[in-house]
């Protein structure tokens, strides 16, 4: 069974659609975050102004690869209707994976088996909706948290079952153009590996674009 991200039977692959931006380390200056801020987020004065623009601050300098996904998979389904350069888009939709939408979906899934999470998953991936459309991030343990800023998010464009392993073809900004990137998950054990990282240390959330190309309360 191969579910493919498709749309009006055009096959989404990453030498084709997802190849053109390698991920990146973003500084803005105080006017941008300002403005990056207003735009991202729904506006409640439950967090210090300097808070917010701190977090933003760390979050763009440890690269964008959330906004790079979700701005690949807008670009492929037509779903951009942002005026903004392409830049300050994709730092909006990274920084709204400090929203309360993106992170309660995280939440939701960061306990849950990777055997649970195949059929929202290939679902997401035959999906041809804004909210559908699905993103793979890979977190790290609680005993690792440290290891927090080398989280990773990734878009799963095509998935294959085998006899005992099911197999996710990865589009990923670290390697733009590849679409050979592979994450392999024993449905009987739950084990997975992708790239550097496996269940050993590492958790398979799964999340959406549209928790990211909406507005949503900063964290809460």
């Amino acid at each position: 069974m191969i579910a493919h991200l498709t749309r009006k039977g055009i096959e989404f692959w990453p030498s084709k659609y997802g190849g053109q931006i390698k991920n990146y380390s973003l500084k803005l200056d105080q006017p941008d975050l300002l403005k990056l801020r207003k735009e991202a987020f729904i506006e409640k004065k439950l967090f210090p102004r300097t808070m917010v623009e701190g977090i933003l601050r760390k979050t763009l300098a440890s690269g964008v690869c959330s906004g790079i996904s979700a701005y690949t998979l807008c670009e492929f389904f037509g779903y951009n209707s942002s005026n903004f350069e392409r830049d300050f888009f994709i730092a909006i939709l990274q920084a709204r994976t400090w929203g309360a939408d993106f992170l309660h979906q995280a939440l939701r899934t960061y306990f849950s088996t990777p055997q649970n999470l195949l059929s929202p998953l290939k679902k997401g991936i035959k999906s041809d909706t804004v909210d559908g459309l699905p993103l793979l991030v890979l977190l790290p343990r609680l005993i690792y948290l440290k290891e927090i800023t080398f989280s990773h998010t990734v878009i799963p464009f095509c998935l294959r079952e085998g006899l005992q392993n099911t197999y996710v073809k990865i589009a990923d900004s670290n390697f733009p153009g590849d679409d050979n990137k592979v994450l392999i998950i024993n449905r009987a054990t739950g084990f997975w590996e992708y790239d550097d990282k496996d269940s050993k240390e590492w958790v398979l959330t799964l999340n959406y674009l549209g928790n990211l190309t909406r507005k949503a309360p900063f964290l809460l």
